[in-house]
């Protein structure tokens, strides 16, 4: 089932490149007739082919991509605000095209057809793996973020402003993730929606549980008339401690991943000095 699950991949990517380049092909035989040049250099060529052939792509993918694997990663997509660059059905374009560069170079390098469909199985889910990769890197960015956005906060706060102008001062003087996203709940807020629903919007655009919590403390804060100066410092106090944490696991798990390059690159090396002397003069004494 996978091998023809594979192979059906790799067909409508074929199909895709070819129909792909017949309109490239027209376009521009087209565009040397109406410009009266008769040649382009390769590397516009190869721009071009790739161009069509990914919007060529798109648009069969666009019914394909559909499930809750696609839905996951058009949610993916659209917090690294990448959903306007053709979705999924441009996503499923580039993990076809890797199974397809997978199968090539399987098949060449290990002269195998089936290991090279093997390859290929595994090389289509290398986009998905790098955009995991981007976000596990974005929500450890956000949570770096915060501590230091939430003693700026109250610093203001401190100042006498409100909360709200205090969250639109730090958006304002601070580009990054956490600001990026605070500023569009802060125009949702502009646009007519409550704080509590613009904080809940935070929360589920992020999907964190840190962010959740300290979403849920605002909205009770701001239901219950708690005192804003003392959540800011609590919430900023238990995020720095959660870093510091977070850092130290890091730190503690250091050692465990240095045995895989230690294994793999400095354990033979360190065999061969020992013990190849000793092995060469046995097998000279044979």
């Amino acid at each position: 089932m996978e091998k023809i699950l594979i192979a059906f991949l790799a067909g409508g990517v074929v199909a895709g490149l070819a129909g792909a380049a017949g309109i490239i092909l027209y376009k521009q035989k087209t565009a040397r007739i109406l410009s009266g040049e008769f040649y382009l250099p390769l590397v516009l060529r190869g721009k071009e082919f790739f161009k069509y052939a990914l919007e060529a792509g798109a648009g069969v993918n666009a019914k394909i991509a559909v499930g809750k694997r696609y839905e996951e990663i058009n949610k993916n997509l659209k917090k690294l605000k990448l959903e306007g660059r053709g979705g999924t059905g441009k996503f499923l374009f580039y993990e076809e095209l890797s199974a397809l560069i997978g199968l090539g170079l399987g098949s060449f390098l290990l002269s195998n057809i089936f290991w090279g469909i093997v390859v290929g199985g595994v090389a289509f889910f290398i986009p998905a793996y790098i955009l995991k990769t981007k976000i596990r890197a974005r929500g450890e960015k956000i949570l770096n973020e915060l501590p230091d956005a939430m003693d700026i906060v109250l610093a203001n706060v401190e100042g006498g402003v409100s909360l709200s102008q205090a969250l639109f001062r730090y958006c304002a003087k601070h580009r990054n993730v956490f600001s990026d996203e605070m500023l569009v709940s802060l125009k949702e807020i502009q646009f007519g929606k409550s704080f509590e629903q613009a904080l809940e919007g935070l929360a589920f655009r992020m999907e964190l549980k840190e962010i959740s919590n300290f979403t849920n403390v605002f909205i009770q804060a701001e239901k219950m008339g708690g005192n804003i100066k003392k959540i800011l410092k609590g919430q900023a106090e238990d995020l720095r401690n959660k870093r510091f944490q977070e850092l130290k696991r890091k730190a503690y798990q250091a050692p465990v991943k240095l045995l895989i390059p230690l294994i793999i690159f400095i354990f033979p090396v360190i065999f061969i000095v020992l013990f190849g002397p000793i092995v060469l003069k046995l097998m000279s004494g044979f």
